[in-house]
């Protein structure tokens, strides 16, 4: 999670804010089917 997190461009200010989780899940859940299929090319599970 902190390497994807480490590619967003976010302040200090969002990490502290009380809707933090959900839009890490949000983000997360955007990525979803990319990330399903990188790792099926890679054969790699997910």
């Amino acid at each position: 999670m902190i390497s994807y997190l480490l590619t967003k461009n976010i302040d200090s200010e969002q990490v502290y804010d009380k809707d933090f989780v959900n839009w890490c899940a949000n983000e997360f859940k955007q990525t979803q089917k990319l990330m399903g299929y990188l790792c099926f090319a890679l054969d790699l599970d997910y």
